[in-house]
């Protein structure tokens, strides 16, 4: 069943990107644009880890809030990335683009595996 949960909490977050231009065309001005869509993912993915420590051995819950975390965090890790592009000038555009990147291998490589 972890094989399983991992595979829908890596298969999310791309299924999320297919679906980003979307949803954030039909939902960007209902929830208040980009910004407010970020927050709103994050606050989902936060509640999602929170609650995996209650699930204990309910393999269901445990596979929806992983699909939860993966789609959360696929809208608004590329939702970040524009908005950060977007409040640089274009000389700054690429090392501010690679300071965040890295600084995601950074966490994934300090993070427990």
């Amino acid at each position: 069943m972890t094989n399983f949960t991992l595979h829908d909490k890596e298969g999310a977050p791309q299924e999320s990107r297919d679906l980003l231009d979307k949803s954030v065309k039909a939902f960007g001005m209902s929830l208040g644009g980009r910004t407010r869509a970020i927050q709103i993912g994050v606050i989902c993915v936060t509640l999602s880890l929170m609650l995996t420590g209650l699930a204990g051995d309910q393999a269901l819950f445990l596979a929806l809030l992983a699909i939860g975390i993966g789609l959360a965090s696929g809208i608004s890790q590329p939702l970040s990335m524009v908005i950060l592009a977007e409040s640089v000038s274009q000389a700054q555009r690429a090392p501010s683009l690679a300071m965040r990147l890295m600084g995601n291998r950074l966490a994934q490589a300090v993070a427990p595996p």
